[in-house]
């Protein structure tokens, strides 16, 4: 073969070699170490599974686990035809790409001939897209396995299956990946104990996993895969995933929370890792390292700095809304409570303003001079609380004003003549075990701390789940209801119509139209038919701040996830950097019972 020697890999492997088969034979490479693998040429594409296999467990037996690569598949006179001269490219695909995944390799080389003399050879072609199929079902079997499969933690399993051809790559105690490249169905065994579903994956159109005729298995011992979901002389790929016997119920943390395997609350750790990569790329330099993610009140990942504690900036708005449903629930106010009549400075340029109207950004409150900060802002001026020219008539159209989240925070203080950190801390904190919490003043009244209304609540990941888990069981607490659950209801769906207009400020990117409850981003209907977040469940809500702090409430799910961080916001914002990561922890989370 000719030896190939070049930069560390993924797999930081230097030594490499091109060649055939026999080369494993060969004592000079048999057992050396600085051997780190090779790109096999095969010409018969039913021999691929064979020696990529060979090379794979080679590597294991030698405690070297080799990268073992197909390259030149199809023989390196013709390799892979065009899309037109083979249109399903069935070959390459299930004995090509999908034998030498199967058998532990790395990834295949598409070869385009020699021999053929035209301008699709490899000696001529210019156009890769002669070959666009094949490269299509390249990647539908690339995303399968990072969505889906722990592919760094799985090994060949071929003692495992009962049929001609088929190929089985496992992780004990987890999962069991078989690929039937004749379709049918197959016996395999399962070593270890458990309930598992089997699911059905079509490697030549993608898409979602799919249920057939024998939706579950128990092991060990032998078991059946049953038939493919349709088309069962054509090549699928069975998923037998280990799944929860019992689903636990709902818990409620104490001093700490409580931690466990993500199968046992029904997530695959593969597809959840998959989604949390999404997120890691799409944010700034904390990446997932301050996140948390629970289901029915058990921790099923934590980042490694999840106890870093600091600002959740505008995360802060859900808990001022929260004061003020306490605040109803006690009868001091009403959502329809006029502001003026709480603060009657307010009586000249806002007598009709409601504390609805507040708690939706409807308000249309806005005080004098720019922004404190000296940014090209109208928002945020150094005086908060005096009242200026409004922004438009109450109720008419939306806009997100932090000065008029700052303004609400202060009529619940003055409403209930009460520091809202203390209300907060006696009614809410300390029942669902949120240490002594900082929360930034913004003046005070009449000697009465006024809490800034818009953002300055500081907490970890973990307390922020807690916050979560309380908003997911609607306000109960472990059987005590600490906040009425027609309150969370309510806060946690769209108050603001999808037609309110947005007005011109100098926020106006921040629309709420449709997707708005009290101070919460729920999962709506815009004007345009489309959700907020199309790929995540349709009750779906969180808080968000700057900086990307977040507290994600999925009831379909029972799941509550946060993040934090003071590394900027993601540069297309909250929701849809949400949704990309949902969409691929939806593909990790099946149904408890």
């Amino acid at each position: 073969g000719r030896a190939r020697r070049g930069h560390n890999d993924h797999w930081h492997a230097k030594n490499l070699t091109e060649t055939f088969d026999t080369l494993i034979d060969a004592p000079e490479v048999r057992g050396l170490p600085p051997f780190s693998g090779t790109a096999i040429q095969d010409f018969y594409w039913p021999d691929v599974y064979t020696h990529v296999l060979r090379y794979v467990l080679a590597g294991y037996s030698m405690k070297h686990p080799w990268v073992v690569t197909a390259d030149e598949l199809g023989g390196a006179n013709y390799g892979t035809l065009t899309d037109t001269d083979d249109p399903a490219h069935d070959q390459p695909r299930r004995f090509g790409l999908w034998a030498t995944l199967m058998a532990g390799g790395a990834g295949v080389e598409w070869y385009f001939g020699w021999q053929n003399n035209s301008t699709t050879s490899d000696l001529s072609a210019e156009d890769w897209r002669t070959r666009e199929g094949m490269y299509r079902q390249t990647r539908i079997a690339l995303d399968f396995f990072h969505e889906h499969l722990p592919f760094h933690r799985m090994q060949p399993l071929r003692d495992q299956v009962v049929g001609h051809g088929v190929m089985a790559l496992g992780a004990p105690h987890e999962l069991l990946a078989i690929y039937l490249p004749n379709g049918a169905g197959t016996r395999f065994k399962l070593d270890w104990p458990g309930l598992h579903e089997v699911k059905w994956f079509n490697p030549r159109t993608g898409g979602e996993l799919r249920v057939s005729n024998i939706p579950r298995v128990r092991g060990p011992g032998l078991a059946w895969t049953g038939e493919p979901p349709s088309e069962t002389d054509r090549d699928w790929l069975a998923l037998v995933r280990r799944i929860p016997e019992t689903a636990p119920k709902m818990a409620f943390p104490g001093q700490d929370w409580q931690t466990a395997d993500p199968l046992d609350l029904g997530v695959d750790p593969a597809g959840m890792r998959h989604a949390i990569n999404r997120w890691r790329m799409d944010t700034g330099t904390n990446g997932t390292d301050q996140i948390v993610i629970t289901r029915r009140g058990v921790v099923i990942h934590q980042g490694d700095n999840a106890t870093r504690e600091h600002n959740i900036w505008s995360a802060t708005k859900s808990f001022t809304s929260t004061a003020l449903g306490l605040l109803v629930q006690d009868g001091v106010v009403s959502l329809d409570t006029k502001a003026a009549d709480i603060a009657p400075e307010l009586r000249e340029h806002y007598p009709t303003a409601t504390l609805r109207h507040f708690i939706t950004m409807t308000s249309g409150y806005s005080a004098p001079g720019r922004s404190r900060w000296g940014s090209d802002s109208e928002d945020w001026s150094p005086t908060p609380y005096v009242p200026g020219t409004p922004l438009f008539a109450p109720g008419t159209q939306y806009a997100y004003w932090d000065e008029a989240q700052m303004t609400f925070g202060r009529l619940l203080a003055i409403a209930s003549r009460r520091d809202l950190l203390e209300l907060l801390r006696e009614r809410i904190f300390q029942p669902i075990g949120l240490r002594e919490k900082a929360w930034h003043p913004e003046g005070e009244h009449n000697g009465l701390p006024l809490r800034n209304g818009c953002t300055g609540l500081e907490m970890n990941a973990l307390e922020l789940a807690r916050f979560g888990h309380l908003f997911l069981n609607e306000g109960n607490w472990n059987g005590r209801q600490l906040i009425a659950a027609d309150w969370v209801r309510q806060a946690t769906r769209p108050q603001v119509s999808a037609n309110t207009p947005i007005a011109k400020t100098d926020r106006q990117s921040t629309d709420g139209a449709g997707v708005y409850g009290f101070n919460w981003w729920c999962n709506g209907v815009r004007a345009n038919g489309e959700r907020l977040m199309p790929d995540a469940p349709p009750r779906a809500y969180f808080a968000a701040g700057l900086n990307h702090n977040i507290c994600l409430v999925i009831p379909g799910w029972e799941m509550v996830i946060t993040r934090m961080g003071t590394d900027g916001n993601p540069p297309d914002g909250h929701a849809a950097t949400l949704n990309r990561f949902l969409r691929r922890l939806g593909m990790a989370v099946y149904p408890l019972e």
